[in-house]
């Protein structure tokens, strides 16, 4: 089954169908047929699994909207999106969007299939569109909002890169000492018999354990992360009390994972506020962002509290997730009609706080690491030298 796209003269416009066909010249074609054009087998199917990153994502989102902003048809804007794109998938996904606006098909359910690669967000947009017919503000939306996804994961990559560095240093000493430098001056304690001091006895105790039990414990522990994994997935309760112990209790994480949610929230409520939809339909749609089950049981509360007649600042202070400022915010924003511009404001806070608290996270892990690694030097040398002092007193004596 081969992919022809086929090019015809209709009420005076150009227009084009994509047709599924072993033999195109048996098809049913329409009238005034221009051209008919085999679509490349490369774009279309690939024995080699390809991937879509989501920097490709956002900017093929991207560049869709500024096209669109030109008052080109979207239709069009695809084919030339298409004619500049060399990931043969997205090529896939742009021929399968034409395909489906040619066909009257909903571009949600189309697209469904490549949510892995896409992700969550992109359906769900697209489904706000089919619910509300609004698709070029709807890909605005989705612009505005996965450019500044990646933006966020770009300055905490940047910020976390040198702790990491740090981290598989640490190990990779670790590693270094207990199976090179241990093992010689081991050899030399054993020789001489001498009585070890207690930070050569604890660190030979260490290096033996690890040496004997390091693939038992590597098993056990991938072992038990595979149980909790499966049953994060399969729990439901048990994924809300992680989600909820992550926020509530674990440091510096915990803090962090919050502000990254409640400003996509945010962030999306603003967007879709911009783009004229009831406030209680953007805090439906903008709640497709929280991945965190608790935030997200916290969110379901409010829309209830709003659908059951509560106010807005009710509803948002029976959620106990928000500040004193966040939620005089919305208080003002509802009593003065003026909810994009408090929304807006808290966006600006929650971004705020979020950079403030990766740059403290990351000031601060720096030091801790660097720390650890001078407390294993100095240990190190301590257990080893020590002993050597004392055998050179002997040897002396």
């Amino acid at each position: 089954m081969e992919k022809y796209k086929v090019t015809f003269q209709q009420d005076g416009k150009l227009k084009h169908l994509i047709i599924h066909s072993s033999d195109i010249s048996k098809e049913n074609l329409p009238p005034n047929v221009i051209k008919i054009e085999p679509l490349r087998k490369s774009w279309l199917k690939y024995e080699k699994p390809h991937t879509l990153k989501k920097e490709e994502v956002s900017n093929f989102f991207f560049e869709l909207n500024i096209i669109i902003k030109a008052k080109i048809p979207i239709y069009d804007a695809l084919e030339i999106l298409h004619k500049g794109t060399k990931n043969p998938l997205l090529n896939e996904i742009i021929l399968k969007m034409q395909e489906a606006l040619q066909n009257g098909q909903v571009l949600y359910i189309v697209l469904k299939p490549y949510e892995k690669y896409l992700g969550n967000i992109v359906i769900s947009f697209f489904k706000i569109a089919q619910e509300n017919g609004n698709l070029d503000d709807s890909i605005y939306s989705l612009s505005i909002l996965l450019k500044d996804i990646n933006e966020n994961k770009k300055l905490i990559s940047q910020k976390l890169r040198y702790p990491f560095v740090l981290l598989v240093s640490l190990f990779f000493s670790l590693f270094s000492i207990f199976n090179f430098v241990i093992p010689q001056f081991e050899f030399i304690f054993e020789q001489y018999h001498t009585s070890l001091p207690f930070a050569t006895v604890a660190l030979l105790g260490i290096k033996d354990f690890l040496m004997n039990y390091f693939l038992f414990i590597l098993i056990f522990f991938v072992i038990i992360s595979l149980i909790l994994f499966s049953k994060y997935k399969k729990s439901q309760i048990f994924r809300y009390k992680v989600d909820e112990f992550i926020i509530t209790k674990v440091p510096f994480i915990g803090p962090i994972v919050f502000l990254i949610y409640m400003h996509r929230f945010f962030l999306s409520l603003k967007i879709l506020i911009e783009a004229n939809y009831k406030f209680q339909s953007c805090i439906i749609n903008s709640s497709i962002l929280l991945k965190n089950k608790y935030l997200l049981d916290r969110i379901s509360h409010i829309n209830k509290a709003i659908q059951s007649g509560e106010s807005i600042y009710e509803a948002f202070t029976k959620s106990t997730l928000f500040n004193e400022l966040t939620l005089r915010l919305i208080s003002t924003g509802e009593n003065s009609n003026a909810l994009l511009l408090s929304v807006n404001e808290i966006e600006k806070i929650y971004k705020q706080k979020l950079d403030e608290k990766i740059k403290l996270f990351s000031s601060l892990i720096e030091p801790i690491f660097i720390f650890t690694i001078m407390l294993l030097i100095v240990w190190v040398i301590l257990a080893v030298l020590v002993p050597l002092w004392s055998m050179g007193e002997v040897i002396n004596v």
